[in-house]
């Protein structure tokens, strides 16, 4: 009786004790695949930061003189959060005795302190660049108002072709523009050779044209080291690295998924093992204990069995078995071993959870930049007329964000000189009582949006609001989203868009983000469209000018020649008749 009992607490704590140092591995490989969740999400976080310095930190002063910004300061800190993260991972005991994983490791780091280099470089390469008063773009505004002081000497038109295909490269960084440029420059000296100016003008204007190429040449060529495209240069080297991170994160989150699932599985088998050893154990104590033994033992073997189905249902088997002697020891071990495999279960639940709301974030921001891509090609097409432009863009904005019913109004000025907001764009736009063409600032949700810079988001709109026509019928709009485009602290133009129900967070982000690039894409064809708008108006103003000019010397003409006939019917009445 006495081998019995302690038999089964032998049994019993052996089954705790490989349990509790099972769990334990499964819980130390947790914290790595913890840690290597970590890796990736500093991994993420820094291409974010690159990626955003990249769109707002190269207009910015403060990071052309001091090469610092939020954006690289966050670069920076989730680097080295990647190589605290590298290290940690290095220091576990499971990692040092996997070859394979520790050279994974290595590799990481190597190309993590790359990355960290290359990023410098990249930095160091766009402040020498520069931007508006500062590098060589800056020198390069020198020369250009030395080339507007020649306007005298030199033909204006010839000045602004020149500038006209250095902005063009600026802009969309094509060869063809840099060599448009060269020849136009060289056209230019060329023509001041011909001209009737003294040796010494000729060589100063020749020098300025001179030193303006030179500096726009250093300019493509520092544009070649960092990258035209994302593809190319510095850009090329990073984004070549980050993928390389990426695809080392994803080997490192495999292997450690193995190392776990075989823990794991060795646990299961370990468990199945000794809970059916227990079992038999119990089969062979039954021809020799008492009925009051065979009880808790038979209900403990149930437990066992079916200890899958958690605490409660266990708890409920185990129901009225005495926990005052041996065998209530080992209920008890086995309730605590089963309570914190259930609390481990769950934990990995949660962090399942977790990472699987990570993978939607990532899948939304792709999306995101995806339809952002889009609708940036249509901006940046120069076949496109402007306004042709401007509803093509609106068009695939609605397609994109669930919206069905939108307008874009952009900035003018009426009769008065007030500033008022004209829809120059629409889809689908049919109020019930009339389309307001002109608001002015304070007027609505278009011209309150307008004044305070801030989007406007209604969900509770008047069901005489709007009403929008569709294959199923008439419906009245749910939803309004009012947005402004504002870049350099000016409104450039205010969207309204209108959906039937209310869009989810993923399609406000698109719509913020779509609308921000096309305030920095339109704010300079805006311009331009005024202007031949201006231009045009002048044009017809001089032709009508001309055309009143030739009916009044017409006029003057006739009038004339009346004069001199009635002049010599005059002068035949004062002749003397003979």
């Amino acid at each position: 009786m006495l081998f019995s009992y302690s038999l089964i607490i032998l049994l019993g704590v052996l089954f705790c004790g490989i349990a509790l140092l099972v769990n334990r591995r499964i819980t130390r490989y947790s914290r790595i695949q913890e840690k290597i969740a970590e890796l990736k999400l500093h991994h993420e976080a820094a291409w974010r930061a690159y990626q955003s310095m990249l769109l707002e930190d190269l207009i910015r002063p403060e990071f052309m003189t001091s090469q610092h910004s939020p954006n690289t300061l966050l670069f920076e800190e989730h680097v080295e959060g990647i190589v605290h993260s590298l290290v940690r991972i290095q220091k576990s005991e499971y990692v040092r005795d996997d070859v394979n994983l520790l050279r994974t490791l290595a590799t990481f780091k190597q190309i993590a302190d790359e990355y960290t280099a290359r990023f410098s470089q990249l930095k160091e390469k766009l402040t020498e660049r520069g931007f508006k008063d500062h590098g060589m773009v800056g020198k390069m505004r020198e020369y250009v108002h030395a080339l507007e002081e020649m306007q005298e000497m030199v033909p204006l038109a010839d000045i602004l072709m020149l500038r006209r295909h250095e902005k063009d490269y600026l802009l969309r960084k094509e060869e063809k523009y840099k060599l448009k440029l060269q020849k136009q420059a060289e056209a230019m000296q060329v023509m001041i050779e011909g001209m009737a100016l003294d040796p010494t003008t000729k060589n100063r204007l020749k020098n300025k044209i001179q030193a303006y190429y030179h500096q726009f040449e250093q300019i493509t060529q520092i544009d070649q080291r960092i990258g035209v495209s994302n593809q190319e240069g510095l850009k090329g080297k990073l984004r070549e690295q980050a993928q390389q991170m990426e695809a080392l994160c994803v080997q490192l989150k495999e292997r450690s998924t193995q190392k776990y699932h075989q823990e794991v599985n060795w646990l299961k088998g370990v468990l199945l093992g000794l809970a059916l050893l227990i079992i038999l154990s119990c089969v062979f104590i039954t021809f020799r204990v008492t009925k009051v033994i065979t009880q808790p033992l038979s209900a403990l073997t149930k437990a066992i069995a079916n200890s899958d189905k958690g605490p409660s249902y266990v708890d409920k088997l185990l129901k009225g078995v005495s926990t005052r002697d041996e065998i209530g020891t080992l209920i008890f071990a086995f309730k605590n071993m089963l309570g914190e495999i259930q609390e481990s279960v769950r934990s990995e639940k949660e962090k399942a959870a977790e990472l699987e709301s990570l993978v939607q974030e990532n899948k939304n921001r792709l999306w995101i930049n995806e339809q952002s891509h889009l609708l940036n090609a249509i901006l940046q097409d120069p076949d496109k007329e402007f306004k042709e432009m401007l509803n093509a863009f609106l068009m695939q904005l609605l397609n994109s964000a669930g919206f069905l019913v939108g307008a874009i109004y952009l900035i003018d000025k009426d009769e008065k000189e007030q500033v008022v907001l004209t829809m120059e764009a629409c889809y689908a736009y049919q109020r019930k009582k009339f389309i307001e063409k002109y608001i002015y600032p304070g007027e609505g949700t278009v011209g309150q949006s307008y004044l305070e810079k801030e989007a406007i988001y209604l969900s509770d709109v008047p069901k005489d609001y709007i009403q929008i026509r569709s294959g199923l019928g008439e419906d009245t709009a749910r939803y309004v989203a009012t947005v402004p485009a504002v870049f350099n602290e000016q409104v450039v133009a205010v969207f309204e868009l209108l959906a039937f129900q209310t869009p989810t967070d993923t399609n406000l982000q698109l719509i913020q983000k779509a609308i921000n690039g096309f305030a920095i894409q339109v704010y300079s064809k805006i311009n331009i469209h005024r202007n031949k708008i201006l231009l045009q108006e002048a044009r017809e103003q001089i032709a009508s000018m001309r055309e009143r000019e030739m009916d009044l010397n017409q006029t003057l003409e006739s009038l004339r020649a009346s004069y001199e006939t009635l002049e010599r019917k005059v002068n035949e009445q004062k002749a003397p008749a003979f």
